[in-house]
């Protein structure tokens, strides 16, 4: 009778430890879950012509930019957290056939030719 009593002691004990563990996972979980959903707003996308920055834009807004440089024209596309390069007046059209930077796939779009460079910046 006595081992039964102390068997369901011990079995209380470690189903209170299940439900506090959980609990911390699922409390982690949320967390987590905000700091990602702040940490998306501060990407910010800068545009640089010339070796002068030319303009700052957040890549969680859909837009599109034109990017004008006394070598030419380039419009950049924002859209769903990626930027895109979709014209250049650029012969080669390099930094149109890139593939689009994001927070997923940093990196950043050079076109040569027009002096425009694309990055990502953790605000």
């Amino acid at each position: 009778m006595e081992s039964t009593e102390r068997n369901m002691e011990t079995g209380k004990k470690s189903r209170k430890l299940e439900i506090i563990l959980i609990a911390a996972m699922l409390l982690v979980g949320v967390l987590m879950i905000v700091v990602m959903s702040f940490a998306k707003g501060g990407t910010k996308v800068v545009v640089s012509v010339g070796g002068e920055e030319y303009g700052v834009y957040s890549l969680h807004k859909n837009r599109e930019i034109e990017i004008k440089s006394e070598e030419g024209i380039n419009i950049l596309k924002i859209e769903n957290g990626q930027a895109n390069m979709i014209s250049a007046t650029c012969p080669d059209k390099i930094c149109v056939n890139m593939f689009p930077i994001s927070e997923e796939v940093p990196g950043a779009i050079v076109c040569l030719p027009n002096e425009v460079i694309v990055e990502l910046k953790e605000e």
